[in-house]
């Protein structure tokens, strides 16, 4: 049992609530972290537990099949757990994987974010590549040259950058972790263009009012997220290596009022 579980078993009492983060970790992907969510749900049965928004992804492998059995037996035994998916075609998915659970709908979680001001566009500069380098990338190493080279032919600089930290930076305080987003927002924020395969490059690029070309990654979450929360991002399933100039126009136009939130009710 790790430390975090052992502190659950025993500080947690039955009336409290738990809450477990969201993401796209939710299926055969990521097993791990299924299995440590799993853990948390079997070792508290009588508590209520809220998944936040998530994106769930199981394929048709004999292998990951075995996977969402053995969630279906442990969520299905749950009596007071809600699941929140943060696209529609996860919603379907866990209403049909997950019958005897509350399913609920909403975008993710950070776009009710509304405070994050704008830059003016005197003060932004470059390009912005925040591309996954995961199990989820899609986008082969020549792809992202060519987009340089794209970026580079259109007079404009470039650089890459992440949405997630390295483990050197754990354990993070809540002081340290306020401080890490600002500095990822202001980051964005002050870019002339992003293009990103991340769900979370898109999501930080809208709340930022940042244009942006969003690229699809292996389990298709940005148009599922983009549609909705309708976000007016335009979409791009591959980007062509000419002309970036023309394409940057086209993405500052259509992200001019890239904020516009969804309705949070449930």
């Amino acid at each position: 049992m790790t430390k975090m579980l052992r502190c659950v078993h025993e500080f947690v009492t039955p009336e409290d609530v738990i809450f477990l983060h969201g993401g796209g970790n939710m299926g055969s992907l990521y097993w791990q972290e299924e299995c440590y969510r799993c853990d948390i749900i079997s070792m508290l049965p009588h508590n209520k537990i809220v998944l936040f928004p998530q994106t769930i992804s199981y394929d048709d492998t004999p292998e990951s099949q075995r996977c969402l059995k053995h969630t279906q037996h442990v969520y299905g035994r749950h009596r007071n757990l809600h699941l929140v998916a943060r696209e529609t075609v996860s919603y379907s998915r866990m209403r049909e994987y997950y019958p005897n659970n509350d399913v609920r709908l909403t975008p993710d979680i950070v776009l009710s974010l509304t405070d994050q001001a704008t830059a003016n566009p005197a003060d932004r500069k470059g390009v912005l590549l925040c591309m996954r380098n995961d199990a989820e990338k899609t986008t082969s190493d020549s792809a992202q040259r060519r987009l340089e080279a794209a970026v580079t032919a259109s007079g404009e600089s470039w650089t890459y950058t992440d949405t997630t930290v390295p483990n050197t930076f754990a354990p993070i305080s809540k002081e340290r972790g306020e401080e890490l987003v600002l500095g990822k927002f202001d980051e964005f924020r002050h870019a002339r263009l992003v293009i990103t395969d991340r769900l979370h490059g898109m999501i930080f690029s809208a709340v930022t009012g940042t244009p942006c070309i969003a690229m699809n990654n292996s389990v298709h979450r940005h148009e599922q997220q983009q549609r909705q929360s309708r976000l007016r991002i335009p979409m791009a399933q591959g980007l062509p290596v000419h002309p970036l100039r023309q394409q940057r126009r086209r993405s500052r136009g259509a992200c001019k009022q890239s904020t516009e939130r969804a309705d949070y009710a449930p």
